[in-house]
């Protein structure tokens, strides 16, 4: 009885040292999430919205979702919306807020507001879809009707169409 006792002990404290934390980048640091996700969804559909508001649909490769901490992990995502507002894009990874609407969108991002004619490339944008906007706090090249412009910070606001760079590198107007 001793030994099995000693062994379930042993066995215990192996399997409580073999926990591992996974982490996500966010702003360039890597930030701890929870010990073991709740769910891991593989090539699966995830539909983001509330009540009232247009949903955002999202095709990821994998989707893993920590509720305590109300986020999930995705990576390799496309997304879109359908209905009065047209918003397509993709990102290697994101990080979505499960209980409110901001998701950042990771590594090689294309978002395109089709509805005011942008293309947008960034390696790093975050999305507020409560308030429609967007930002991208570093390099970002924008391609609609108007020209093509490289920048830095760039802000947009999706219900009004307007859009800022903190600076501009490069840009051409096409006033035709």
């Amino acid at each position: 009885m001793k030994r099995f006792l000693i062994l379930l002990l042993l066995s215990l404290l192996f399997l409580s040292s073999c926990q591992k934390e996974e982490g996500s980048i966010v702003d360039g640091e890597k930030k701890e999430v929870g010990k073991y996700p709740d769910v891991i969804l593989e090539n699966s559909r995830y539909i983001i919205g509330e009540e009232g508001s247009e949903p955002l649909e999202l095709y990821a490769k994998k989707i893993t979702f920590y509720s305590e901490e109300s986020f999930a992990l995705v990576e390799d995502m496309t997304f879109t919306t359908k209905g009065e507002r047209v918003i397509s894009g993709s990102a290697g990874e994101g990080r979505i807020n499960t209980e409110g609407d901001e998701i950042n969108l990771l590594s090689g991002v294309t978002f395109l507001d089709e509805d005011n004619g942008m293309k947008i490339n960034a390696e790093k944008i975050d999305y507020n879809r409560e308030e429609d906007t967007i930002s991208a706090p570093g390099p970002v090249m924008v391609e609609s009707k108007e020209g093509r412009f490289e920048g830095t910070d760039f802000k947009g606001d999706l219900r009004t169409g307007t859009y800022t760079f903190q600076s501009i590198e490069k840009g051409e107007l096409d006033f035709e």
